[in-house]
């Protein structure tokens, strides 16, 4: 019984031991909180022609204009472009 004890024990000394050898080869540097650098595939970027700001093209805002499809960040810069476009011509 004394034996088994024994053979417990530097079972679980040489286990402990590999697992600190290891984290020891891992290197070492900064802890970064790996949730934060989750990155989403939200498919191919476009870019806005108003601000020049690079957006998933599943979350762009659009206009159609002259049977060509302009991509937006936001309802403003939308609006500026369409403002542009739309002037009429003296």
């Amino acid at each position: 019984m004394q034996r088994l004890f024994i053979v417990l024990i530097i079972g679980a000394l040489m286990w402990w031991l590999r697992r600190v050898a290891k984290r020891m080869q891992q290197p070492q540097g900064p802890k970064i909180d790996q949730s934060a650098q989750t990155v989403r595939d939200l498919g191919p970027m476009v870019r806005d022609r108003v601000c020049n700001t690079f957006i998933p093209k599943s979350r762009a805002l659009t206009a159609h204009l002259d049977s060509d499809e302009h991509y937006f960040c936001s309802e403003d810069c939308r609006q500026k472009f369409l403002a542009e476009r739309t002037v009429p011509s003296a």
